[in-house]
């Protein structure tokens, strides 16, 4: 089974849009997960000029763009009809949305009621324009940290009109962790796609912190993870994130190949 890999333009935010496609490519990705957000090649005010010409340079640079990361949680965001009107428009078939705060003054079953309908709101417009937008699963006092909790948000929602976007990183980083075999057997239907990173914690100023670290050297277990998904027959993207933000720029850029070399390994590609 062939994997579809891509990398999380946010890694490359910083360079010309013709420079992040070029660099995407020498690093022998199959696409890009083009971030839409305010200092990236592509902000959510521009999104109907900036993404076509983002995505164009990405497939004159023989990229795919399956999919685009945006910050809208609600349909009445102000930009959410304009950035799924132009992903539409380029044949990016997956958006993921923002992320879902645990709110303590209104409590934990409010939240949820309010996320929810945030959720179907955006399902709707996601039919309307033949995108499928995702929930990913992140840390930070989110309502969307486990897949457990993801599954009650998207109660009542078909599968094919919203999915859930595992990442395995950000569970362990911020404790939403759940054993991997049950996890991804829960989320059934709705996983449509999964980030790739890996973490140490370390201990720096009197606090346990999380550092990423390239795949081969971290707590989570990518090859028994990768085997995992090729049991269940997962076939959707894999999306590489490369935040290796102590790193200088061209070690960024060979720890990202070392990455990429190294999980096409685990998925049971040969190299070439």
């Amino acid at each position: 089974m062939a994997a579809r890999w891509l990398l999380f333009t946010k890694t490359l935010r910083d360079l010309e849009t013709d420079e992040m496609a070029d660099a995407i490519a020498d690093l022998a990705f199959d696409g890009a997960d083009l971030l839409i957000r305010d200092g990236a090649q592509v902000t959510p005010a521009n999104v109907r000029h900036e993404l076509p010409e983002a995505a164009e340079a990405l497939r004159v640079a023989g990229l795919s763009v399956p999919a685009a990361a945006c910050d809208v949680t609600r349909p009445d965001d102000p930009y959410a009809e304009d950035i799924f009107t132009a992903c539409a428009g380029e044949g990016i078939e997956l958006l993921r949305l923002g992320f879902y705060g645990y709110d303590p003054a209104l409590g934990f079953e409010a939240s949820m009621r309010q996320a929810r309908e945030s959720l179907r709101g955006l399902a709707e417009l996601g039919r309307r324009h033949g995108v499928k937008p995702m929930l990913q699963l992140h840390g930070g006092n989110k309502l969307n940290c486990s897949g457990a909790l993801a599954l009650q948000l998207v109660e009542g929602i078909a599968p094919e009109d919203l999915g859930i976007y595992t990442d395995p990183g950000n569970m362990v980083a911020q404790e939403g962790a759940e054993p991997w075999a049950m996890h991804l057997d829960m989320l059934g239907e709705y996983l449509c796609y999964v980030g790739v990173k890996n973490l140490r914690w370390i201990h720096q100023e009197g606090r346990w912190r999380v550092r990423w670290v390239g795949l081969d050297d971290g707590l989570i277990r990518w090859d028994d993870i990768f085997r995992l998904l090729r049991e269940r027959g997962y076939d959707g993207p894999l999306s590489l994130h490369s935040f290796y933000d102590y790193l200088s720029p061209n070690q960024v850029i060979e720890q990202t190949r070392e990455d990429l070399a190294y999980a096409r390994t685990c998925w049971g590609e040969e190299r070439g």
